[in-house]
């Protein structure tokens, strides 16, 4: 095996890994073995923690965003400094950063109302099976 053929292959498998967390949604997950499912919740809650933490950065950058336009109208407004007053200029660019970041969190990770979903079918099997094993341990 080449070097590029084993680089193919490890991006296979990472797109997988993607693909494994979607398979939660797409297959019954009663037919998913235990330890499976386990491991899959995992995985998922590191992934929502990465796109959890992401959205909040940029939130917070957008709501801090129009500062910059107050900050660069009073720059002009109470000084005679012009060229401080391209700090409106950040304006944009913070709102630029904000869409393109969402823009890749939705590509990428689907969004987090997709990587909510995907934790409640998770979660609510998870729970079903501990329900189920709980009423066969008093039936015994």
């Amino acid at each position: 095996m080449t070097e590029q053929q084993l680089q193919d292959y490890l991006k296979k498998m990472e797109r997988k890994n993607w693909d494994e967390l979607n398979l939660v949604l797409e297959v019954d997950p009663e037919l998913l073995d235990w330890s499976y499912l386990l491991e899959l919740r995992s995985k998922w809650y590191a992934q929502y923690r990465i796109v959890k933490r992401a959205f909040h950065q940029l939130i917070t950058l957008v709501a801090f965003s129009p500062v910059w336009f107050v900050l660069g109208i009073g720059f002009v407004i109470f000084t005679e400094g012009w060229w401080i007053s391209n700090i409106i200029f950040l304006f944009p660019v913070s709102v630029t950063i904000f869409v393109m970041g969402m823009a890749y969190i939705s590509l990428r990770y689907g969004g987090i109302s997709h990587q909510e979903t995907i934790g409640k079918v998770l979660k609510e099997e998870i729970e079903r099976r501990k329900r189920d094993q709980q009423e066969r341990s008093l039936l015994y």
